[in-house]
């Protein structure tokens, strides 16, 4: 009995030593955490705020603080303790309550606590390593989830053990007038007129949080699992987007709406899980999945809308969408409203004389080509096109570029009122959501909304495309 023992942990030792070795020897000590991307979703860092004077946050679970993201540790956190980042000119101020922990010229990163770990399969052999066992893995083509762990098991510096999830939450509650609980860990970084702060996490788990925000939950799961799809689609377009300034997204109507941990809800949460991993790709990339509120009945091409020709983002007729909250609306504007709603958009103009369509899109429904006549701020004559289609809709305030005008003058031939009449929201390319809707309640799948509105062999593939 003795001596079988001291055998299986002879074992024990050359199987850990063995580990240890292949990882030191293939990806060096200091990658051992970073080999993890090839089993875990991917990151994305999504920019929350910028330029704020200071920030206060709270943790809950296990994190630590430090000078940089790959940097010294400052201070283990205590769960509850409010914890305030401030700009100062010697650089960021970090304060434990009251307490002044440092000024640091670093930027300062709130990181989780994780354990490294090697996974072995049932015969004991190396099948992959991670920075966290709470994560799914992928073991070939399967994905083993938190029901079917049993017949793993980890190898770390403590030994070899089961293999758990974790139901502990990782949460940094960010302190303001409404508190905000986000997942994963955050960085905060100097910026010319004061911090950004920037919420890193996997981006199935961002999901979470976008998809509520970007579709209502109670709308039909085929709709929901459309949403999920195209929005893991545009976070992974989007990587590297604002590089510049330490981020890839937005949490705004200019990327995602993201809101984190506190929006999110089951259901859509239950669409990101049953599709985790599936990407719209054109030729091996993923595509710039582009979505909006309501079509008014046509969609629109990527050119005549914004300026690129894209080969999947096409026009056509959208006989899914129709809704009564975004259609036959009317908006009348008088030639000084108009004059100052141009202005508020960068067009400036003291008074409009006239409005005219010079041009529409290949469908004939949407304006891509708007002339503004009138006198400049300074009251001399001024004329200007305005386009494409997207561009006239953001200078006019409306919901939509698929408009009518009607136009009112008075006994001298001046004008005196533009009345607009449109249908739809939103600039009108790729996916229209009230359509996803209207397809999923006529029985339609996730699969047949997404082959609708993004064309020319777009396809879905699984694990992220290899990213």
């Amino acid at each position: 009995m003795i001596i079988r023992k001291i055998i299986n942990t002879i074992f024990l030792v050359i199987i850990f030593c063995c580990v240890f070795w292949s990882v030191f020897t293939e990806f060096g000590f200091k990658n051992f955490a970073e080999c993890s991307a090839s089993i875990a979703p991917p990151n994305i860092r999504v920019g929350l705020m910028r330029e704020i004077p200071s920030i206060s946050f709270s943790v809950q679970s296990d994190y630590v603080i430090t000078e940089g993201y790959h940097g010294e540790l400052i201070v283990a956190v205590t769960a509850g303790q409010k914890y305030t980042v401030t700009k100062t000119d010697e650089g960021l101020a970090l304060f434990e309550g009251d307490r002044l922990l440092g000024i640091f010229s670093n930027n300062i990163a709130v990181k989780k606590v994780i354990t490294e770990v090697a996974i072995l399969n049932a015969d004991l052999a190396l099948s992959k390593r991670t920075s966290g066992a709470g994560l799914a893995i992928i073991d070939g083509s399967y994905r083993i989830t938190e029901k079917n762990l049993s017949s793993y098991s980890v190898i770390s510096a403590e030994g070899m053990s089961e293999l758990k999830a974790s139901d502990e939450l990782h949460l940094v509650n960010i302190i303001g007038n409404q508190n905000k609980r986000y997942r994963g860990e955050f960085e905060f970084r100097s910026d010319e007129n004061g911090i950004t702060v920037i919420n890193t996490l996997p981006i199935e788990e961002y999901l979470y949080g976008v998809v509520p925000c970007e579709m209502p939950a109670e709308w039909p799961k085929e709709a929901l699992k459309a949403q999920a799809i195209a929005s893991r689609t545009y976070a992974l377009y989007s990587l590297g987007k604002y590089s510049l300034y330490g981020f890839d997204v937005l949490a705004t109507q200019l990327d995602q709406v993201y809101k984190g941990y506190d929006y999110e809800h089951e259901r859509t949460t239950n669409a990101v899980r049953a599709t985790e991993g599936q990407v719209l790709v054109f030729d091996g990339q993923p595509i710039l999945a582009a979505f909006f509120s309501s079509s008014g009945g046509f969609t629109g091409n990527s050119e005549d809308i914004w300026k690129e020709y894209v080969p999947y983002l096409r026009a056509k007729k959208d006989i899914y969408d129709y809704n009564e909250k975004h259609y036959n609306w009317s908006v009348t504007m008088t030639p000084e409203e108009l004059a100052l709603q141009l202005t508020s958009r960068g067009y400036p103009y003291s008074y409009v004389t006239d409005i005219e369509e010079i041009e529409r899109d290949a469908t004939g429904s949407r304006i891509k080509v708007m002339r503004i006549t009138g006198l400049c701020p300074e009251g001399q004559f001024k004329q200007e096109e305005i386009y494409n289609a997207d561009r006239v809709r953001f200078a006019l305030g409306l919901k939509s570029s698929l408009f009518s005008m009607e136009k009112t003058y008075d006994e001298n031939g001046r004008l005196v009122l533009v009345t607009f009449n449109g249908s739809g929201w939103g600039h009108g390319v790729g996916m229209s959501q009230h359509g996803a809707k209207g397809m999923a309640e006529k029985g339609y799948s996730y699969y047949d909304i997404l082959n609708f509105y993004y064309t020319d062999d777009v396809e879905i593939v699984y694990n992220y495309g290899g990213w």
